[in-house]
């Protein structure tokens, strides 16, 4: 934080020096003036955080700095200095949003609490300022992602390219889905994304910002698959980056990562034809994969619904359910995404809620018996999942329904 000391007496300027332990305040002195003139021209070049300034001095006075440097900038904190206790002045000081008056001789604490009390402010602003921001940044973001998929709102994503800052040139589009053969696996991503989104965006910043040197952006929005834009790119550097963080989170996660890339795009109107380009790789891949015939999967899913009906508090894999309907596993988890609009293991998870629910209404039972009882090993986990779906912890879901126990 800087700050800029104005005073037409030489001698005040050399005690104000002293006076105050500007390195533990976390303030630095940019500078000093001697007439309020000196001070707009450093307030132009080097733009301080604080001005303390004395408010009788020769051409322009403290008051008129005010005025001046409120033209230049309304974010600098000002504190005025006086030899005289003129409440006349001290009105006119507070009206052009002076933040403090002091009076000479100064006062070492009476000062340095003024100037905590400014820093303490300024950054309160600051912060303010930044979840504001980040807050637009992210709606623009959800605009941006809308848009990939339903190539819906184009202008209004193109009149928010500023929040990007990728200038979509020359990018691409990757699709990064996570493979879940088990209960344990799904919950382990649905965990990843409800506890540790933060250390994840680290991680795709130190491959992608710092060994590729590219600016991307990221979507998390979707619970199967995670999507990325980098910009100026090649295909192989694409495959290279990709590769990295399979590695990545196998060995962090031990969860196994799948991508599917875009051709290069090199305008924004381009993002949703590769989103279904990418999408449509997908399911070819699927379908090549498993080499089925189209069939009616009804009954198969409808036996699969009884599967987890019944065996909803095991760890099912995916080998076992497939197996149950004598159907390929990776083409059956399509189908049944298709046909339901949700993965097994989110319609898995459901089940799972709904039966804790009932335990919840009906028994007596503590939160974590109901949570071992409906086949999650981890308490907090289960509560963090009930809440997410429910919007209610299970106590308040009890309390709601007037269980009294």
């Amino acid at each position: 934080m800087k700050i800029l000391i104005v005073d037409d007496e030489i001698i005040t300027v050399k005690m104000l020096q002293k006076l105050i332990d500007w390195q533990e305040l976390g303030i630095e002195v940019i500078g000093y003036a001697f007439d309020g003139e000196e001070a707009l021209e450093i307030i132009l070049k080097e733009k301080p955080d604080i001005v303390l300034s004395d408010i009788r001095m020769s051409k322009v006075n403290g008051l008129e700095l005010i005025k001046r440097a409120n033209s230049i900038s309304n974010e600098i904190k000002f504190i005025l200095m006086s030899g005289y206790a003129n409440f006349e002045y001290v009105k006119e000081a507070l009206k052009l949003g002076c933040c403090d008056y002091i009076l000479k001789p100064i006062d070492e604490i009476e000062l340095e609490t003024a100037l905590r009390k400014i820093k303490s402010e300024i950054i309160g602003n600051q912060n303010k300022q930044k979840l504001l921001d980040d807050g637009l940044k992210k709606i623009q973001l959800f605009e941006l992602y809308n848009y990939m998929k339903n190539g819906k709102n184009l202008n209004k994503v193109i009149k928010n390219l500023s929040y990007y800052e990728l200038d979509f040139k020359e990018y691409f589009l990757i699709m990064l889905q996570i493979d879940n053969n088990s209960i344990d696996e799904y919950i382990k991503i649905d965990s990843l994304e409800l506890m540790q989104e933060n250390y994840l965006f680290s991680l795709l910043e130190e491959v992608i910002s710092m060994k590729f040197n590219r600016n991307f952006l990221k979507f998390f929005y979707d619970s199967e698959n995670y999507f990325l834009i980098v910009d100026k790119s090649s295909d192989d550097e694409i495959r290279k980056i990709c590769d990295r963080l399979k590695n990545i989170f196998f060995n962090e996660f031990q969860l196994k990562l799948s991508f599917y890339s875009s051709n290069i795009g090199r305008d924004i109107k381009e993002l949703h034809q590769l989103y279904r380009e990418i999408y449509e790789k997908f399911e070819n891949s699927l379908k090549e994969n498993d080499k089925i015939e189209k069939k009616i999967y009804s009954d198969s899913i409808e036996r699969c619904l009884t599967l987890l009906e019944k065996e909803y508090d095991k760890n099912l894999s995916l080998d076992e359910i497939a197996k149950s309907v004598a159907v390929s596993k990776n083409y059956f988890c399509y189908l049944f995404k298709k046909e339901f609009g949700m993965s097994i293991w989110s319609c898995l998870t459901n089940i799972r809620i709904e039966k804790a629910k009932k335990f919840l209404r009906e028994t007596d039972m503590k939160s974590y018996e109901i949570a071992f009882k409906v086949g999650y090993d981890n308490p907090s986990y289960f509560s963090k999942i009930f809440k997410k779906l429910e919007k209610m912890t299970p106590n308040e879901y009890r309390e709601k329904n007037n269980i009294v126990l």
